[in-house]
């Protein structure tokens, strides 16, 4: 092949030409895809973020390695042996295997990191599922108190409610019992003869200094001495009710005192707290509320006190009028024929103005009572109106501060957004000129390939092949060893894992009553499954590699001793080179596969056979 025709060749097949050697890497793409958001995603924080490396990740670096070994043994099968020179150094290797140590390191620090945040967010989850148990048992403890509550209040207004309903009742048998006697009195008084009447005025005049005591026991005596019937029913139907009224009286003055104690602790003034948190505009009209609200509390407290100071007056003003209707009566009894006619007529219509007071009385005190429990629906609405307005104030400032914290955090995405935009022009500026500069050298490395092509070039290119294949070899060997090492490890990790499954199927056959926490035990073992399985597949695809790698250095070696044959050709030096093949053939291990190293002992007994 002439040497002129070499560089446009290789320009057609792809290939970078330096000093006049091809330039080629191994698995190039794979690295400028894989490593860039790896290194992205080690940036990251332990506690907010972790990376998983899923199935489709493992896809696409199995499918771009494949690829990129499809390219390679395409272009070997269609260039000429000439074309497969390569100027990889033995520094260049050494670079490239530690590219493959570090991107191994930081997959192992991956997985770590996503087992501690895995276990940080486990930790967090049950710590937040305790705090929601605390708040849950304590809403019900709450719900339970407040439940008895009200039952002891309905138990309260029960009582209240009984306790005037007896008060009115014994109020109407009063009324009812005074008209009775009033009854039974004028029955009396109209079956008594002329004669009867006037001793009994007589009696009633000579012995009006006397005390009222032996008065009503003279009549009582008069009216044994009549033997009458009704007169006997109607000083038992006095004297019951005197005990009757006596009991009454002490009932009504503790309902009184009992009243007057409910009165003044039932109308409390609210109390509420003032929050400097809002804007002016908003503290301007709360305190205009509250202003307000103190003016009606005090209005309420004075008209409390006025009610209460009604009701006292009321008691007394209706106890002052029954001892004048007493006297009336009794004067009413007492007249005689000495009294005017003139003064019995104006005591009676006293008499009946002071009913009718009394009457009045009894009214608007029933008024009164109507009025305070309408004032005390009016203040319990007012307090639940209250209360209601304060939870919608609070409700409305939590919007107005989430809109605060959107807004700031949109002003700095727009700012992050801005800075990133900068930097991409500035990425695109740069970008530009190194595609500027690569095309230039390109064309400068384009007329140093068409100048340097010569035999004497061939064969330094093909002696440093020969170097460079070697060396190839040796890194391949330590590739495999490291590919053994790595099998060994996940091994191992395979083990530990299988330990770490018994022990959470220990751990699930113990909690089998708690539901939670098999629920979480069994994503914990679909994970560690998951993950065995990667796991395995990365151990299938390093077999399948290692295989992969070793067809290869077959074919490399058969490609060799064609290479050698034809240079050499049918000469006396072919038998020594044949030898030399066949000490390249003894190179390997027929049990492992492996290179001879000098100082490694293969065979039965020394090394471990291929799966």
């Amino acid at each position: 092949m002439d040497s002129s025709n070499l560089p446009n060749t290789f320009e057609s097949l792809g290939i970078v030409m330096e000093d006049g050697k091809p330039k080629f890497r191994l698995n190039e793409p794979a690295f400028s895809t894989v490593n860039i958001p790896l290194s992205s995603n080690l940036e990251c924080d332990d506690e907010t973020s972790f990376v998983v490396l899923g199935q489709s990740s493992l896809d696409f670096i199995n499918n771009a390695s494949l690829i990129d070994y499809q390219q390679i043994q395409e272009k070997s099968m269609a260039v000429d042996y000439k074309s497969i020179i390569s100027t990889l150094s033995h520094e260049e290797i050494e670079s490239k295997v530690a590219e493959l140590l570090q991107e191994n390191v930081k997959l192992k620090e991956m997985l770590a990191q996503n087992n501690r945040s895995m276990k940080g967010q486990f930790n967090k989850l049950m710590s937040w599922q305790e705090e929601l148990m605390k708040v849950h048992e304590n809403h019900k403890r709450k719900f339970s108190e407040t439940r008895n509550m009200i039952r002891l209040l309905q138990e309260e207004n029960m009582e209240l409610k009984t306790k005037l309903t007896s008060t009115e009742s014994m109020m109407n048998s009063q009324s009812s019992s005074e008209q009775s006697s009033k009854n039974l009195y004028g029955k009396h008084f109209a079956a008594l003869t002329e004669d009867q009447m006037r001793k009994q005025c007589d009696s009633f005049a000579s012995s009006k200094d006397l005390s009222a005591g032996f008065m009503i026991k003279r009549v009582e005596d008069e009216f044994e001495n009549t033997s009458d019937v009704d007169v006997k029913q109607l000083l038992e139907l006095i004297k019951r009710q005197d005990r009757d009224l006596h009991y009454r009286q002490e009932i009504i003055s503790s309902l009184k005192a009992q009243l007057q104690i409910f009165i003044e602790k039932s109308f409390e003034p609210i109390k509420l707290q003032m929050n400097d948190n809002l804007n002016t505009q908003n503290n301007k009209n709360r305190q205009q509320f509250f202003d307000n609200f103190l003016h009606y509390n005090e209005k309420l407290s004075s008209i409390v006190k006025c009610y209460a100071a009604q009701t006292s007056r009321f008691t007394n003003i209706q106890d002052c009028l029954k001892h004048c209707i007493d006297v009336l009566k009794t004067i009413d009894i007492k007249s005689s024929s000495e009294v005017q006619e003139e003064p019995i007529k104006a005591l009676e219509n006293c008499r009946t103005q002071l009913i009718n007071e009394q009457l009045q009385n009894i009214s608007e005190r029933q008024n009164l009572i109507m009025a305070q429990n309408q004032f005390q629906k009016i203040f319990s609405d007012y307090n639940s109106a209250l209360h209601e307005l304060e939870l919608l104030r609070e409700e409305n400032g939590k919007p107005i501060e989430k809109l605060d914290i959107l807004e700031q955090e949109r002003e700095e995405l727009m700012e992050k957004i801005k800075i990133i935009n900068d930097e991409k022009e500035q990425l695109n500026s740069v970008k530009e000129k190194l595609i500027a500069e690569q095309l230039s050298f390109e064309q400068r490395q384009a007329g140093l390939e068409e100048e340097k092509a010569s035999l004497n070039s061939q064969s330094m290119l093909y002696e440093t092949e020969m170097k460079t294949l070697q060396d190839n070899m040796k890194v391949m060997q330590k590739r495999h060893d490291d590919m053994l090492e790595l099998c060994t490890k996940l091994k191992e990790e395979l083990q530990q894992k299988n330990i770490e499954l018994n022990g959470i199927k220990a751990r699930l056959a113990i909690a089998k009553d708690d539901a939670e926490t098999i629920s979480i035990l069994k994503q914990q073992l679909d994970l560690y499954k998951s993950d065995f399985e990667e796991e395995q597949k990365a151990k299938q695809q390093l077999v399948t590699e290692r295989e992969y790698l070793t067809d290869q250095l077959g074919k490399l070696r058969d490609y060799n001793q064609k290479l050698l044959v034809k240079i050499n050709g049918p000469n006396p030096t072919s038998v020594s080179q044949e030898e030399s093949d066949e000490h390249l053939a003894d190179a390997f291990c027929n049990s492992c596969g492996l290179y001879k190293m000098p100082g490694h002992w293969h065979g039965p007994g020394f090394c471990q056979p291929v799966d």
